[in-house]
């Protein structure tokens, strides 16, 4: 059975060519700046997103410093920064400091990078299971309009992505969950919405059936692609156009990150449509004409699918 498969590995590549350099969150000596104040990650592992931590920077309220003939203040204490790649942003300089925020900021992306992927499967797989056909016309062997009807999936993408992350995530990387979850809920909901059955011969047996009421007939198995998805609305720019809108304001690197979330996304959506089947339509439809002995035979005209049919199981 398909199942949506979504590349990390991608996702990292593509966000790594951007070269992204951290800001500096080491303060001015006697500035009195806050280290970590409003930015996303832990400072030295110790806090959260969105949380600040006061910390004294090098040398401040040491004694003698600043003072005539003082001694010189101990050097600053440094780090060996994460090579780029395989590490997702670059550290603002060898600060021990700037260091651990580089490792924090790596440590976290890299994990919502693979609970997303995650995530999107798991939501996936209830769509599968939720999906069905509603307004399909059966006029003889051919089914043709109506749409997809399925229930949103953004919970079940959060969901998934909660489990898979396994353990507490900052504010910073809820607000990219939100902003993915939603985004892509939206757009695949909007594919299933404009998916028309384009007169397609699903029941043979309905253009010449023996009685006046055919019973239900499951189609003529055919992949999701032959529907002629829009697949322009889960584009890779369409995706991340929506994960942008549904993303809290203001939420750091999103547009990196979305990039790099919406091409792998794409990339998987397309091999699912290309793979997925429809099965277990099971159409129905009145026979009008059937009149023995003379008329013994007739067409469906009229018929539809029997609602809730889970189509996409296989």
């Amino acid at each position: 059975m398909p199942t949506l498969t979504v590349s990390s590995a991608l996702m990292k590549a593509r966000f790594s060519s951007f070269s992204v350099t951290l800001d500096s969150v080491v303060p001015a000596p006697g500035s009195g700046l806050r280290i970590g104040a409003g930015l996303p990650m832990p400072v030295g592992g110790a806090q959260l997103a969105g949380q600040s931590q006061a910390v004294s920077p090098v040398g401040l309220n040491r004694p003698g410093i600043g003072a005539i003939g003082a001694a010189t203040p101990p050097p600053a204490p440094t780090g060996t920064p994460m090579q780029c790649p395989p590490a997702l942003f670059k550290a603002a300089s060898n600060h021990k400091l700037d260091c651990e925020f580089q490792q924090s900021m790596h440590d976290e992306l890299n994990k919502f990078f693979e609970a997303i992927c995650a995530g999107f499967s798991f939501g996936m797989s209830h769509w599968k299971l939720s999906a069905s056909f509603t307004g399909v016309t059966i006029m003889g062997p051919m089914a043709m309009g109506g749409k997809i009807e399925a229930p949103w999936i953004d919970s079940q993408v959060i969901q998934g992505t909660n489990v898979a992350f396994g353990g507490p995530m900052t504010e910073w990387a809820k607000a990219l969950v939100e902003g993915a979850a939603r985004g892509f809920a939206n757009k695949w909901k909007e594919l299933g919405d404009n998916t028309r059955v384009p007169g397609l011969p699903w029941y043979p047996a309905f253009a010449c059936f023996p009685g006046p009421m055919a019973p239900p007939m499951p189609n003529v198995p055919c992949p999701l692609m032959a529907l002629a998805p829009r697949l322009d609305l889960v584009g890779a720019g369409a995706l991340k156009d929506e994960m942008m809108r549904k993303a809290p304001n203001g939420t750091l690197y999103a547009e990196k990150v979305f990039t790099a979330v919406s091409d792998a996304l794409s990339t998987g959506l397309m091999q699912f449509i290309s793979t997925q089947m429809i099965t277990l339509a099971m159409g129905r439809g009145s026979v009008p004409s059937f009149a023995p002995p003379y008329v013994p035979v007739g067409p469906v005209v009229g018929g539809d699918i029997l609602p809730g049919c889970r189509v996409f199981t296989t």
